[in-house]
């Protein structure tokens, strides 16, 4: 039993999906389909209905594009063919072809569509990829008096959470020998504030 949640997040999602398509027709293959309309309504007789895409191929067809997120059931073939109807009612001097969009299809769905000869099926999938980030350490550096030397004294490291050490060091950044500070886990210049192995 799926919630109201799930049911924004399926509409939502598959919302997205008919937005790109709809952007990027090119995807579904040749020949070259063109946008009539996205939500395009159809009527049934008493009932009505939105297919997701509508659009017209290079031969002046009608392409009805269903989309399902997840896999497809028979019943989207079903959707894709009452759709296609209702579009060569609209149009009958056109013809009409179908595209079914989804994640998969289940057997039955499979089944039907090798009896189908005017839908085509394309799968998509989605993919999320995580990326470790590179952080680089934030070390503040010491503020520099007015002859250039760096000020350690009046509790500047201190303040900053850095503990002086009684080790002193010649640093390769500033060139001074310096006093050790130590910031979190990592070792500093007391002078230039310069990471030191």
């Amino acid at each position: 039993m799926s919630s109201e949640n799930d049911y924004q997040t399926n509409v939502l999602y598959e919302k997205e999906v008919q937005n790109f398509l709809g952007a990027n027709l090119h995807l579904l293959g040749s020949p070259k389909l063109t946008l009539v309309q996205i939500e395009h309504p159809v009527q049934f007789g008493k009932e009505a209905g939105r297919i997701d895409l509508l659009a017209k191929d290079d031969s002046g067809a009608y392409v009805v594009v269903e989309i399902k997120r997840g896999t497809a059931g028979r019943s989207a073939l079903g959707q894709v063919q009452s759709y296609m109807g209702a579009v060569a009612e609209m149009y009958p001097q056109n013809r009409v072809r179908g595209i079914l969009v989804a994640m998969g299809l289940d057997d039955a769905a499979l089944a039907a569509l090798k009896m189908t000869q005017n839908i085509d099926f394309f799968s998509f999938v989605t993919e999320f990829r995580f990326t470790r980030a590179t952080v680089v350490p934030f070390v503040p550096s010491a503020p520099n008096n007015s002859n250039g030397w760096a000020e350690v004294k009046d509790g500047y490291w201190e303040k900053l959470g850095g503990e002086i050490l009684s080790e002193s060091v010649s640093c390769v950044q500033c060139g001074k020998t310096t006093r050790v500070v130590l910031v979190g886990h990592q070792r500093v210049c007391g002078m230039c504030g310069s990471s030191i192995q």
